[in-house]
């Protein structure tokens, strides 16, 4: 069997490590805010629209930034229908505005790749340079890892659970908003992926902002 990662208690974060977002709705419960989503090379990128429409109605304006393993699942096509803009790959050219600096980040799906490189502050593509950016900025970040069972023993990966959780990252699950990060059976991704619920990241995001 492979083994352990570490137990993740969401409800144990440091203190003032995240602030809030700039703007509650008291009545909702949500955030009025700016949220950069960052897709990554999992399953679960496909979807991606999905996941963009439920940070929508909970009340985000929604950015998506895909890395570059991602794209074969990203439906770009979709994701701009829903956000209004195009999923971003690369840095902004010169003459091109800035993006505004997020109030919230989330990263569904993480990979083992995206995981580690997050917490060793790897910032070699423009999506991971974004995450290690909006992290080192103490920007709320909730992350849903997708990492398979043959990964799930390598011990950097513990590790890495370990220093983005004392950062105050809150951890999302892939069958609901208990994040306990556990490993992906290959065979059992698609029923995975298929009964996926993006409400769960809202959720997620306002029990965080709400700790915070």
């Amino acid at each position: 069997m492979p083994a352990t990662a570490p137990a993740v208690d969401n409800d144990r974060l440091p203190g003032g490590v995240c602030p809030g977002p700039t703007d509650w709705s008291a009545s909702l419960g949500v955030v009025a805010g700016y949220c950069t989503l960052i897709l990554t090379g999992a399953p679960l990128t496909a979807r991606g629209a999905d996941i963009a429409s439920g940070l929508v109605r909970a009340g985000w304006q929604v950015r998506v930034v895909v890395t570059p393993a991602s794209v074969p699942w990203v439906d770009g096509d979709a994701i701009t229908k829903v956000t209004g803009t195009a999923p971003q790959r690369e840095a902004r050219t010169a003459g091109q505005p800035k993006a505004p600096r997020p109030d919230v980040l989330v990263i569904a799906p993480a990979t083992f790749n995206t995981i580690n490189k997050l917490a060793g502050g790897i910032a070699d593509t423009f999506a991971h340079s974004t995450a290690c950016e909006a992290l080192g900025a103490g920007t709320p970040t909730v992350v849903v890892p997708m990492v398979s069972g043959r990964l799930w023993g390598h011990p950097a990966l513990a590790n890495s659970l370990r220093t983005l959780q004392t950062a105050g990252v809150r951890f999302a699950g892939l069958q609901g908003v208990d994040g306990a990060p556990r490993a992906v059976d290959s065979e059992a991704a698609g029923d995975i992926v298929a009964s996926f619920d993006p409400a769960w990241i809202a959720e997620a995001i306002r029990q965080l902002v709400k700790s915070s």
